[in-house]
């Protein structure tokens, strides 16, 4: 696939954005039974409980850590995103390690939405979250599961194999974290936070992307008052991200 991407001078989230999209949960449980079928080594009717159990839809308003599946999140169009594409090297790295090791269970990814409704009369939901924070380990995590899937059916494998298995089902059970966010500016903010503050993030926001969008959240005039300027620096709570946005309040000369 990182072939197919360089060949066609596209990027590799463009090639991940064609794969196969979930939106209809009837394909998410077929497509997961098929591989805990072969991954457990049990029948497909078994297999389609567990998928089932997996895409339980969990309501409107989800808050708090619970997992996800791939499945689950809407890779397929523009939407996905909340700020650029992920780099294709960051996502091949990625991706690398989840076919050798399986998703990271102790780094937690964020949707910018809370909402994980049945889909129509089904109970289950599918092919709906976007990201919000983890973009590049979920674009990742979607091309591991694809790559895994061509990879044991090219190689015939026996059934029941225990590595196959610890991948597939790190990739059924995403640590996930749902936030409450009162505005999309809130939720926008919360996942720049997290954008720069993490060292392996390659995509930073620039000073005037960090002052529109706090500006925004606090109602506050760029060159706010001594209150203002404290309520924001409370509200950061003394980060490196929230001492950048105090500085640059008085810099009028960047609008």
């Amino acid at each position: 696939m990182v072939e197919e991407a360089q060949q066609s001078h596209r990027s590799l989230a463009e090639v991940i954005e064609e794969l196969p999209n979930f939106q209809d949960p009837a394909a998410a449980v077929l497509d997961i039974a098929q591989s805990l079928a072969f991954a457990e080594d049990i029948s497909q009717a078994a297999a389609e409980a567990q998928a089932k159990a997996i895409l339980q839809a969990k309501g409107p308003q989800v808050i708090g850590a619970t997992t996800t599946a791939v499945h689950q999140w809407r890779f397929h169009d523009e939407s996905f995103y909340w700020h650029t594409k992920s780099d294709d090297k960051k996502i091949q790295r990625l991706a690398s390690s989840m076919l050798r090791g399986g998703f990271l269970q102790d780094e937690p990814v964020t949707p910018r939405f809370n909402d994980m409704s049945a889909i129509q009369d089904s109970g289950l939901f599918s092919g709906g979250l976007v990201s919000g924070g983890g973009q590049a380990r979920l674009l990742a995590a979607k091309l591991a599961w694809h790559v895994s899937q061509g990879v044991v059916s090219r190689l015939g494998l026996l059934p029941g194999i225990a590595s196959v298995r610890a991948v597939w089902s790190s990739l059924l059970a995403i640590p996930t974290v749902f936030e409450q966010h009162l505005t999309e500016e809130d939720a926008m903010l919360s996942s720049s936070i997290k954008q720069n503050v993490r060292a392996q993030m390659s995509e930073q926001l620039h000073t005037l992307d960090w002052v529109v969008l706090t500006m925004k959240l606090a109602q506050a005039p760029l060159d706010g008052t001594p209150d203002q300027q404290r309520r924001l620096q409370k509200m950061f709570d003394g980060r490196a991200a929230g001492r950048k946005i105090i500085r640059c309040m008085s810099l009028r000369s960047l609008l």
